[in-house]
């Protein structure tokens, strides 16, 4: 899985810079990748940097298939769903 120091830095620098990295997708894994392919579970997503959106693309129907809030709240929700296999 990737680790937090760079979850911080992608939010950081996306906060920094117009230039910045605004969406990226994880794995089954919880490994970050800024191409999309067959591997991808999560879409990672901010407009300014300070609000975060993740989807979970194998959500069943009784679970929450989003988060909303800080980088460090969306991740640890993703981080729950891939470590628990929810």
């Amino acid at each position: 899985m990737t680790t937090w120091v760079t979850f911080e830095t992608i939010a950081e620098s996306a906060q920094r810079s117009e230039f910045a990295v605004r969406s990226f997708y994880v794995d089954r894994l919880g490994v970050h990748q800024y191409h999309e392919d067959d591997r991808v579970r999560f879409d990672v997503a901010t407009a300014d940097g300070s609000k975060w959106s993740i989807v979970d693309r194998e959500a069943e129907d009784d679970q929450a298939g989003s988060c909303h809030g800080t980088m460090r709240d969306c991740i640890k929700w993703m981080a729950g769903r891939v470590l628990y296999g929810a």
